[in-house]
């Protein structure tokens, strides 16, 4: 799914209170994390209307909520409201794992036909039919003829970054060089690298492998015109050089091409001269023949030789406490929460030497194959670290391959905690599938998997999470991102009837003033269901139609007397207090309780387990209504009526909105409070956690 953001210069913003350079239209769906980065990037300068630059950018961004691809145009938009200059900044942003079957970056920014110059509209959020699409691309612009005039990407047959220098309103030809330059690279490298077509002053020339310098404009930084390959070379083994090779190649630095730094659109140095003619001197004539006769010994160079004589100490002094310090620190055991015991005592050792070397440089995978005989030594030297952290660096290389790979536990000499953050000690460009895997503690994967069974969410809580690190507040950014997007999701008609519809059951639920007369079903043995005011799994009020509680009482006296009828008895007296029960005078709910406990006393069962049940029906009945104090029993009668008056008012919500939304809304409570568990049972984790690695 794609996301638009677009950033100019309007009287109002779409946030609140916001006015001048600001976001006047987004999608509903975009991240705050990444809100923050395109607003950074909306940055534009321009000295005049014709020095004014045409950005078309491609940028890859690392954030909190995700990796994104961000393609840009940025350009001069007239003046604003206030008739100063303007701009407009559009974005259009891609997640990584969307960016598979796409065309390369360059052709969307040329051939996309919804990029905006200019913005005329209120500010307001896009809909869903103004995202990106395949068939909205212009195919019908054509590569300019010219293009080739620009430098190839290629260097040597090797890839290579590049600085193109252009003249001005040249930028959007680079970039059609740039779309044919890429569209010879694999399909997999098209999306791979970031560029710009003009580099501002606020940029920072290293985001960008190949960017357009305007010639004849002073940028705060130097640039290196000079192409750079983007892979270094492999590392050669140091070899020692015999005097056979010497005489082959007397001088190996002179044949090092050297690079200088200048400006774009400065004259490149000659590259040769002619050679001056030799010119033979006599050697009585000749300065480095001439012996020049000794000089006294005087004040003068007695003080520089005293001189020269304390600065040669002091660097012997100096060598001599590096070389005590360097000595004593191989001499005392290593202090590092990484290395074992067992190794420890073993650095002298050469393979223990290797495997500390591998891991002060970092872990670099091109080491790690080399690598494997020495850990399986150290571990059968009894330092199995080295081995278990082999086994899992192979793994990881793996994992991004695998269909359906399982978590990694992760060694705990590669987790390094700092500012209330865990990450690996590891660098992403040597572990490609660090870039779309998260690190959780493992007592957290069962309860995050529940929660993307459970359907409540909207999407994976993994794909939320940052790449390869882990804190609390990166955690709850994420639940919460999930929060918000369910939260769009979901936008009823009569969002107001169904908040106040939820806020009334709560209140109804809590208030312990009406539980024992909504609990007073459980004494005669029948389900909660039948209660006064009940509610079905989806939280729909279960509605007899009754909605006074006298008539409710009577009902459900009555029809629990007939469906027991073996155990009343046939007394006359029962059957007379019963019709007095039943009788449709408006009577208030106590005085019909006060009545349905005269007829259970006039009960005459005549099983023992029967007398049993009335004589506790009876006790329930009494401690539920009956008070003798007339206070105490205008309190009751008071509570009787508030419970009708607020089953009248859920019947009335209900009616302004539907089953369907109900079920809705109540799911995205359950997803609240699921949330809600979910943060307090991280916060309570112990910070000794086992870690794993999972792939989002």
């Amino acid at each position: 799914m794609s996301l638009q953001y677009i950033h100019t210069s309007a009287k109002r913003g779409l946030e609140p209170g916001k006015s001048g350079f600001c976001c006047v239209a987004r999608d509903r769906e975009i991240s705050p994390d990444l809100i923050q980065e395109l607003e950074s990037q909306s940055r534009y300068h321009a000295t005049s209307s014709k020095n004014a630059p045409y950005v078309l950018r491609h940028r890859i961004s690392s954030l909190r909520s995700g990796v994104y691809h961000i393609l840009s145009r940025i350009q001069d938009s007239g003046t604003d409201y206030s008739k100063r200059n303007n701009h407009l900044a559009h974005h259009l942003v891609f997640e990584a794992s969307e960016v598979r079957g796409l065309p390369n970056p360059a052709s969307i920014l040329l051939n996309w036909k919804g990029w905006r110059s200019r913005w005329e509209e209120p500010p307001r959020t896009f809909s869903p039919h103004e995202a990106f699409g395949i068939q909205d691309m212009d195919t019908k612009v054509k590569e300019r003829l010219g293009s080739t005039e620009f430098p190839s990407i290629y260097e040597k047959g090797q890839l290579c970054s590049r600085v193109f220098p252009i003249e001005r309103n040249e930028e959007r030809y680079l970039i059609e060089h740039l779309r044919s330059s890429l569209n010879e690279l694999p399909t997999k490298n098209h999306w791979r690298y970031s560029f710009t077509s003009r580099l501002l002053p606020t940029d920072q020339p290293q985001d960008y492998v190949w960017c357009g310098a305007a010639k004849r404009e002073d940028l705060p930084y130097e640039l290196d015109l000079d192409p750079r390959p983007l892979e270094p070379p492999p590392r050669q083994k140091l070899s020692i050089v015999t005097p056979d090779d010497t005489r082959t190649n007397p001088n190996p630095k002179s044949q090092i091409p050297s690079s200088k730094t200048r400006k774009p659109g400065s004259s490149s140095p000659k590259t040769s001269a002619p050679a001056a003619p030799v010119v033979e001197i006599p050697e009585e004539y000749d300065r480095k023949q001439r012996k020049r006769p000794p000089r006294k010994l005087g004040k003068r160079e007695l003080s520089l030789y005293i001189n020269l004589a304390i600065a040669a100490a002091a660097v012997v002094c100096v060598l001599l406490l590096v070389w005590l310090y360097k000595t004593r620190l191989q001499s005392s055991p290593i202090k590092n929460a990484a290395d074992s015991p067992s190794e420890t005592a073993k650095t002298n050792d050469t393979p223990a030497r290797q495997w500390l070397s591998f891991r002060q440089a970092g872990y670099p995978s091109s080491q790690l194959p080399l690598l494997a005989p020495v850990a399986k030594t150290l571990a059968k030297a009894g330092n199995p670290t080295p081995l278990a952290e082999h086994d899992f660096l192979s793994r990881l290389q793996a994992l991004a391959t695998e269909p359906n790979p399982n978590p990694l536990s992760v060694p705990s000499t590669l987790i390094r905690n700092e500012a209330n953050s865990t990450h690996l000690s590891l660098a992403p460009s040597d572990y490609p599938a660090l870039t779309q895997a998260a690190l959780l503690p493992r007592d957290l994967l069962s309860p995050l998997q529940e929660l993307a069974n459970s359907g409540l969410a909207p999407s994976d809580p993994l794909d939320s999470l940052p790449a390869a690190q882990f804190s609390l507040a990166s955690f709850q950014a994420a639940l919460e991102a999930i929060l918000k997007q369910a939260d769009y999701a979901f936008q009823p008609p009569a969002r107001p009837a169904l908040d106040a519809y939820f806020a009334k059951k709560s209140e109804i639920e809590s208030n312990p003033n009406f539980r024992p007369f909504l609990s007073l079903p459980q004494a005669f043995g029948k389900e909660p269901a039948s209660a006064f005011i009940a509610f079905d799994p989806q939280s729909l009020l279960i509605s007899s139609g009754e909605t006074s509680y006298s008539r409710y009482l009577s009902s459900f006296f009555a029809s629990y007397a007939f469906a027991h009828r073996s155990s009343t008895g046939s007394s006359t007296a029962f059957l007379a207090a019963l019709q007095r029960v039943r009788s449709q005078e408006p009577i208030t709910a106590y005085q019909r309780a006060e009545f349905i406990h005269q007829a259970i006393g006039l009960v005459e069962p005549s099983a023992p387990e029967d007398q049993a049940k009335w004589r506790k029906i009876q006790s329930a009945w009494q401690a539920t209504f009956l008070r003798d104090d007339l206070m105490e029993q205008a309190i009751v009668g008071f509570t009787l009526e508030a419970m009708e008056k607020a089953k009248i008012e859920l019947q009335t919500l209900q009616a302004q909105t539907t089953s369907r939304d109900i079920l809705e809304a109540k799911r995205l409570r359950d997803l609240e409070s699921a949330v809600s568990e979910l943060v307090k049972y991280v916060k309570g984790l112990i910070s000794n956690q086992e870690w794993i690695v999972i792939m989002k």
